[in-house]
């Protein structure tokens, strides 16, 4: 947590819970949610709440929420299995760019 803001973890998880909530009001569906990270290296999506955006690629993740949907992706894409020499935070933003249809922006990712 981020002094400046004030929040221990709970505080962190009960701002989360309350996108949550509001991300289901609005029926917006999604997979993960970044609860810290570094700015994308690639250009954001639109806003969805003042605290979410659609990210692009970005590494540092400091923590992450899946959902139910996101879980079960996890679960049935071979990345447990095949990936196995990247950092899990360049994997998320991977599969999240791939979702979206997009390139990675490193040419030498396999």
């Amino acid at each position: 947590p981020n002094p400046a803001f004030g929040l221990d973890w709970l505080g962190i998880w009960d701002v989360v819970s309350m996108q949550e909530a509001q991300l289901k009001e609005v029926s917006c569906a999604w997979d993960i949610l970044y609860i810290g990270r570094t700015p994308s290296f690639t250009r954001e999506g639109p806003e969805v709440t003042p605290l979410v955006v659609h990210a692009g690629f970005c590494l540092r993740t400091h923590a992450y929420c899946l959902s139910r949907a996101g879980i079960e992706k996890l679960l049935h894409s071979k990345v447990a299995t095949t990936i196995t020499h990247r950092p899990q935070d360049e994997i998320l933003a991977s599969l999240t760019l791939i979702a979206a249809g997009l390139e990675h922006p490193r040419a030498d990712f396999d």
